[in-house]
């Protein structure tokens, strides 16, 4: 009996053992738990406090974008739309200030003796064209007799260049303007033989002094036959950013091969 009596004792006292471990780990856990469970409290109340923070912003972004805009549209409204209606009313007068000018004249007779001195007029008479240095020097080199041909062409293109501008932005393209006024062959680029073993690219000299370049493959043809005295070419780019039109090359045909 005594052997039964120390092996069960033995046998309770691992269990109690075991048991009184299990106890401290259940313990344990349950202060864990309770520790997880204050940190997601504290993480949900951060949280919250953020999205409260967050629609705090979105909604003075909200305020702040609208007034931008509102302030923005009287800008428009009280500020620049008086003055773009004073000033298409300032070109329309100019415009019956010249048409009466021409009614008053005599007939126009002046015709230039040279294509140089027809960009100069043109430089005097019309505003909304810009002629590069590279435009002057093939303009010396050029023997195309009908200078008058050249000069109203010039014309032509400083009067449907102000029609252009004076339209909102996508309307139209400067080319339709042109091509309305009659009699006036446009090409939109060149051969693919032309492009790459003559590229169009035109300089003269910027604001600040330094060379300016500009691709322009966009050209008026005039004359079609190779004797250089019928036939010229005029390569520009229409910018209405800068509001010109701006002329890279006024002389004989370029090269294509």
């Amino acid at each position: 009996m005594g052997i039964k009596t120390r092996l069960f004792g033995w046998l309770i006292n691992g269990v109690s053992s075991k048991v009184r471990d299990l106890e401290n780990e259940q313990e344990q856990l349950e202060l864990e738990i309770i520790d997880i469970t204050s940190q997601n409290l504290d993480l949900s109340s951060r949280i919250e406090e953020l999205t409260t923070d967050r629609n705090l912003w979105r909604d003075r972004h909200d305020r702040v974008s609208k007034k931008s805009r509102n302030l923005q549209l009287e800008w428009e409204t009280d500020r620049l739309q008086p003055v773009e209606e004073e000033r298409k009313h300032l070109r329309e007068q100019i415009s019956k200030s010249k048409e009466d000018e021409i009614e008053d004249e005599p007939e126009r007779d002046y015709v230039p003796n040279s294509i140089s001195e027809v960009l100069l007029t043109a430089e005097q008479e019309c505003e909304n064209l810009m002629f590069f240095e590279d435009a002057k020097r093939s303009a010396r080199k050029c023997i195309y007799k009908d200078t008058g041909r050249l000069l109203d062409l010039l014309r032509v293109m400083d009067e449907a260049a102000q029609e252009w501008f004076d339209q909102e932005a996508g309307s139209g393209s400067f080319e339709d303007i042109l091509r309305g006024k009659g009699g006036i062959d446009i090409a939109p680029a060149e051969s693919d033989t032309a492009h790459q073993t003559h590229p169009r690219v035109f300089k003269t000299a910027g604001a600040n002094g330094k060379q300016v370049k500009m691709e322009m493959v966009k050209h008026i043809k005039l004359g079609i036959q190779m004797d250089p005295e019928k036939t010229m070419r005029i390569h520009y780019e229409a910018n209405r950013k800068y509001r010109k039109i701006q002329i890279g090359h006024c002389g004989k045909h370029l090269p294509v091969k």
